[in-house]
């Protein structure tokens, strides 16, 4: 009786390039992520997409909405207080406006706006309660897999027990979602990401 020939996987490839090339699934290393947080910052490890020609790079969208929410937990988790953009990032990652957070803090839209535009200095006080709402607002996020939402939102959470003496940096550190950060989510949904065609291009 003839043995059956092993069937080897079929290679994943994603669809084609603006210049005729393939894009293949890569790991991508230093991959500038600033257009899509509005912060200087890069992705370590992320699961992505290249173009075998052109070496065009792109992510699904599904990565760039965990890298997002990363970025968040990251900016919660800061020793120091919070800057003005890393403030606004926050605010914006829970998708309210300057005056819905002044309500839910219980104070003046304007003093929102004076953190946001660097006339002031966010005070130890409020820089904790915003770091406080948007570790609440992470636990219902749709970025990642239920249980590892609300384990990162915990972590996080547990640093949270003082206000942060330290003043903000003068300069806006880059950000860096590195690949132990990667590593920590489920393999089969970093599996997913790098078998589904993407759906967001980034270069």
């Amino acid at each position: 009786m003839k043995k059956k020939k092993a069937i080897k996987p079929r290679a994943v490839t994603g669809p084609k390039c603006e210049c005729s090339g393939t894009f293949k699934p890569v790991t991508l290393r230093s991959f500038d992520f600033s257009r899509h947080s509005g912060l200087p910052s890069f992705l370590d490890g992320a699961p992505g997409w290249r173009c075998g020609s052109c070496q065009r790079e792109m992510l699904h969208g599904q990565v760039i909405n965990a890298s997002l929410f990363l970025i968040a937990m990251d900016i919660v988790g800061f020793p120091h207080r919070l800057t003005a953009e890393h403030a606004r990032y926050l605010r914006r990652s829970m998708q309210i406006t300057q005056q819905e957070l002044a309500d839910r803090m219980g104070i003046a839209r304007e003093t929102v706006a004076s953190w946001e535009s660097k006339l002031k200095e966010i005070s130890p006080q409020h820089d904790l309660i915003l770091r406080v709402l948007m570790s609440n607002h992470a636990r219902g996020s749709e970025a990642l897999p239920m249980k590892v939402v609300v384990d990162i939102a915990n972590d996080v959470m547990a640093t949270l027990s003082s206000v942060r003496s330290e003043p903000a940096p003068r300069k806006t550190p880059d950000l860096r979602v590195t690949e132990s950060d990667f590593k920590k989510l489920p393999a089969a949904w970093l599996s997913k990401m790098q078998n589904t065609a993407p759906t967001a291009f980034a270069s």
